[in-house]
């Protein structure tokens, strides 16, 4: 590179690759939010099937338990605080990402 002052038109090239650079920047970041949503549209359809699963296999406890509870009280005490906790953390996890989705907003 020369000492010298660059000439209008060297100007001009020059602000045209930041501009073009910038671009290419923000392209990245759409396509890396695309990314993240795609990760989380599969989680959200790995939790649905869980749930889906976790509840048929509650409601096939509690209908042992019902048929004889001496049974099957452990399992189904376990079970059901185990859910309680579940339903807890989820709950927690939720206002946590409302949090963060409210304070990334602001």
């Amino acid at each position: 590179m020369s000492g010298g002052a660059a000439s209008p038109r060297t100007k001009m090239i020059n602000l045209l690759y930041v501009v073009y650079i910038g671009m290419i920047a923000m392209n990245v970041s759409a396509d890396v939010l695309k990314g993240y949503a795609v990760v989380e549209d599969g989680l959200m359809k790995s939790i649905a099937t869980t749930d889906g699963q976790n509840a048929e296999l509650y409601e096939k406890l509690t209908a042992i338990h019902t048929m004889s509870p001496a049974k099957a009280k452990s399992s189904y005490d376990k079970a059901t605080e185990l859910r309680a906790k579940t339903q807890e953390l989820t709950a927690y996890i939720e206002e946590i990402k409302k949090k963060l989705d409210i304070t990334s907003d602001a």
